[in-house]
């Protein structure tokens, strides 16, 4: 049994409708109007029920032609990807719709109307012809939807992705300035004024940097790998004072990629993923690495070694990651496979470069 969604049902109602409508215009006005419309003076004036017939025979066409295409199209979901091997199904099928419809309209004549030569090879034409019409305007109106559909979809869905992102930004920003990671930082600053003010002088340059990098991402939709990394270079000198040992980050990024361009904060929020779900201690110590591929990738890759409680988040990390990637029009993988995490991100050319204000 065909599924069909009701908007898509009522709007294949109308069209089949308005279609029939105009088809049959001159006929159905033919009815209202004394000697009718007549394409030549001696045709025949038809009977109302023999124009009803017609209209109500070409009305089910166009909805069955709607309704059977519609698997072949889905044309309100996004995600269908249209293949030419449904479109050469699509035709065939509603080929076969239409000269079965002919053959049922004939017979229906026949029984309606039978002092007419219906069955004559200018009425054959004809009802091909007009059926072939009527078939030829619902696939050109499925596409249409389908088309309007799509763009009204990914209107909306770059609004809501602009959005996304602001969000994902000031989420980021709000986990750095948040209670906890404030308190972490000034209790290790507290530590480290006691024990080695100059590491303290130098902890408090790096903090101030994070956080001013934090403020001003908002501002560029991109920015370059080199400045992110200067940034990364910061907030892991914050995670290793409060890690130590137990945390090691290996970085390996071809210069070549230094000027080609990704959201920022891209990096930050996969090390903050790593460090957020998984333990870190002296028995089980975190390796993170950051390698550039040759197919122009940053891949941020780590073990799994899961926590016995995780932390809390909100969630959305990775997913708006993933999203707002898709508004740059590129796509990143995500692997959890043999007990490793492993997120390749896709770096954008170098003539999108846009930097972030000091």
């Amino acid at each position: 049994m065909i599924q069909l969604p009701g908007k898509y049902l009522r709007i294949s109602l109308i069209l089949s409708f308005v279609i029939s409508l105009i088809i049959h215009f001159s006929l159905i006005a033919s009815i209202f109007i004394d000697n009718g419309f007549r394409r030549h003076s001696h045709e025949v004036q038809f009977p109302p029920v023999f124009i009803i017939a017609q209209f109500i025979a070409t009305f089910l066409l166009g909805f069955l032609v709607f309704v059977v295409n519609h698997r072949f199209y889905q044309p309100l979901s996004v995600q269908h990807k249209l293949k030419i091997n449904r479109v050469i199904s699509s035709i065939f099928i509603t080929l076969v719709l239409v000269f079965i419809g002919i053959l049922l309209l004939n017979l229906l004549n026949n029984y309606i109307v039978s002092e007419y030569d219906l069955r004559s090879r200018h009425r054959e034409i004809e009802a091909i012809t007009r059926n072939l019409f009527c078939a030829a305007i619902v696939l050109i109106c499925i596409n249409v939807i389908r088309f309007l559909h799509h763009k009204q979809t990914m209107e909306l869905e770059v609004e809501q992705l602009k959005t996304q992102s602001v969000q994902s930004q000031f989420e980021s920003l709000k986990n750095q300035m948040s209670p906890h990671f404030l308190f972490n930082s000034l209790t290790a600053l507290n530590n480290l004024v006691e024990e080695s003010p100059k590491t303290a002088s130098t902890y408090i340059n790096r903090l101030s940097q994070v956080l001013r990098y934090s403020l001003q991402s908002n501002k560029k939709q991109t920015v370059t790998v080199s400045e992110e990394l200067d940034f990364i270079d910061s907030y892991l000198f914050l995670l290793k004072i409060r890690y130590g040992d137990n945390l090691s980050i290996k970085t390996n990024i071809d210069n070549r990629f230094y000027y080609y361009n990704l959201p920022p904060l891209t990096i930050q929020i996969l090390i903050e993923n790593a460090v957020k779900h998984n333990e870190i201690s002296k028995s089980n110590p975190l390796l993170i690495e950051v390698l550039s591929t040759d197919d122009e990738k940053i891949v941020v890759v780590n073990k799994i070694q899961e926590k016995l409680t995780t932390e809390e988040g909100n969630g959305i990390g990775l997913s708006n990651l993933t999203k707002l990637f898709r508004l740059l029009g590129k796509e990143i993988t995500i692997m959890d496979d043999k007990g490793e995490f492993r997120v390749e991100i896709p770096l954008l050319k170098p003539n999108n470069y846009e930097g972030i204000d000091n």
